[in-house]
């Protein structure tokens, strides 16, 4: 049990990034009395959202209920994001750690809005970039942190990296001066961002591990501050991998030209039969007076003449068989590798990616787990036995964080506590 826990995520961090991490000034020292699994198997889809619910909860996105990181509104413009903590049907690891006491904090950190932590600076923003974003995070934010955003707000650039990460350590490093929480859970972004930009080559992205070491700098100092850094054990994990992308495949035009959507002058969804929400690489398939059965057989047809783009059609059984998904869609869409489910309902039906929207861009996730690149989990300082394990899954890391921090997680999760990577 360790009197502190500070729990980072680094998004889209993958095992082969630990290897220029050990070159960094600050990552170098905690990976030298570390334990790690070097894969973390994820769930389905790899995405940031349900990902990082998993990791709250220990359980699978059947249970937890956070399928994707929006919601699907065909009619909308506006992205409305997983953001609030009531969302998920299952408790967290917040949660767990509210009711055993515990001084808790929580920054930038997905689907945590209004949730229990002592000090919460939510994962949210305004709906546009020049909107003043304090009512929003008011709405998000616990009352102990309202001073701490607000001295911190002008770092912000609305959803933008690495501003939001500049944010979100300053905000961390302030919790952990004034409140000295017994569990901290920050989330950084920037990493991920830059590997939708640039592809998913550690290379490309050196700068941005740099940028990562050097918040993590801040942290380690911070603590030093609060004169708790012997008494702290950090948590070092990634959420999911990424895949270059080859092609945007608009699934959505084919169903348009076949009358299953119905498309204004001007592009925008009038109505809709059958529609494909795209989880990148994967894509989850929205009915509206059309059976699944029919809907299956025009997407089967249409993988049958697409072969190259699409690899598998899957009711709701078989995902939630297979990969423990369930939602409100009605089957389930996975890409073949490299391709990804566009938006486009208009124009050419296959597309390049370029750097704009995550979901299409140079580089991505959502795929299933097995497919590409799996993330690390770190845990360094008092507690680590300094043991390295081969794999383990994303549900394990939840009932680890709460053995680490000296409490258990609910009964009926579908993670296991990794015992090894802790010294008994």
């Amino acid at each position: 049990m360790s009197d502190h826990v500070i729990v980072i995520s680094v998004d889209a961090m993958i095992n082969s990034d630990i290897a220029e991490f050990r070159k960094r000034r600050n990552m170098s020292q905690l990976l030298k009395r570390a334990s790690i699994a070097e894969e973390m198997l994820a769930i389905y889809p790899t995405y940031t959202y349900p990902c990082h619910t998993t990791i709250m909860t220990g359980c699978y996105p059947d249970k937890h209920g956070i399928y994707h990181n929006d919601v699907f509104d065909p009619h909308s413009d506006y992205d409305k994001w997983f953001w609030y903590a009531k969302d998920i049907k299952c408790k967290t690891l917040i949660d767990a750690a509210h009711e055993a006491g515990l001084v808790t904090g929580c920054v930038t950190f997905p689907v945590q809005g209004a949730s229990k932590a002592d000090y919460l600076i939510a994962e949210i923003w305004a709906p546009n970039k020049d909107d003043d974003p304090t009512e929003v995070f008011r709405g998000a934010d616990s009352e102990k942190a309202g001073h701490i955003f607000e001295k911190n707000k002008h770092l912000l650039n609305w959803m933008k990296t690495p501003e939001f990460d500049y944010f979100a350590s300053a905000c961390a490093c302030d919790i952990i001066r004034e409140a000295k929480p017994d569990l901290l859970f920050v989330h950084f972004s920037y990493l991920d961002h830059q590997r939708h930009r640039c592809g998913v080559s550690t290379d490309k992205v050196l700068h941005a591990i740099d940028f990562i070491d050097d918040r993590i700098g801040e942290i380690m100092e911070a603590l030093k501050e609060a004169g708790i850094e012997e008494n702290t054990d950090f948590v070092i994990l990634g959420d999911h991998g990424h895949m270059d992308v080859h092609a945007v495949f608009n699934i959505n035009k084919l169903l348009a030209e076949r009358g299953y959507i119905t498309v204004s002058d001007n592009g925008k969804v009038l109505d809709y039969r059958i529609m494909v929400h795209s989880t990148s690489f994967s894509g989850h398939v929205y009915l509206n007076g059309v059976s699944v059965k029919e809907a299956r057989y025009v997407l089967e047809s249409l993988m049958e003449e697409y072969p190259e783009y699409i690899e598998r059609v899957m009711t709701k059984a078989d995902v939630k068989e297979i990969y423990h998904l369930d939602g409100p869609f009605s089957l389930v869409l996975e890409a073949q590798r490299h391709v990804v489910f566009g938006a486009g309902l208009t124009g050419d039906l296959v597309e390049k990616p370029e750097p704009g929207n995550y979901k299409f861009s140079i580089s991505s996730h959502g795929y299933a787990p097995e497919k590409s690149f799996s993330p690390p989990f770190i845990i360094s300082g008092p507690a680590a036995s300094c043991s390295v394990i081969g794999e383990a899954r994303l549900v394990d890391e939840a009932p680890t964080i709460a053995a680490l921090a000296g409490f258990s997680m609910p009964d009926g999760i579908d993670g296991r506590v990794l015992t090894e990577l802790i010294r008994s």
